[in-house]
């Protein structure tokens, strides 16, 4: 009965069809494991949105520290690094060293 439902929202969660069929099946495996935990019948649904939700959270950030990779076992560097930024600064300072050098006419 809800299960379509989930399955609208991990569409809109995941973005590959595998993604959202484990996700979808996670989300059941994890209700029907803790289903005495639940109490009201007439929020079954956001209590199973509430179980969806979590498990992307969760494998979205497991998923990013995954994208952490180790050199040599001691050097963690990411996989997308941002560019170093202390070239432009020191770019930057140079040319506002010049500019003040200038005469004010």
């Amino acid at each position: 009965m809800h299960i379509p439902a989930l399955g609208r929202y991990v569409a809109v969660l995941a973005r590959g069809r595998q993604d959202q069929d484990d996700l979808v099946h996670d989300c059941q495996v994890r209700a029907l494991t803790r289903l005495h935990t639940h109490r009201d019948e007439s929020t079954l649904q956001s209590w199973l949105f509430t179980i969806m939700h979590d498990l992307f959270v969760s494998q979205w950030r497991y998923k990013k520290a995954q994208a952490r990779t180790t050199i040599s076992g001691r050097i963690s560097v990411d996989v997308y690094p941002l560019p170093p930024e202390q070239e432009h600064r020191m770019e930057l300072r140079e040319t506002l060293r010049a500019l003040n050098k200038l005469p004010e006419e």
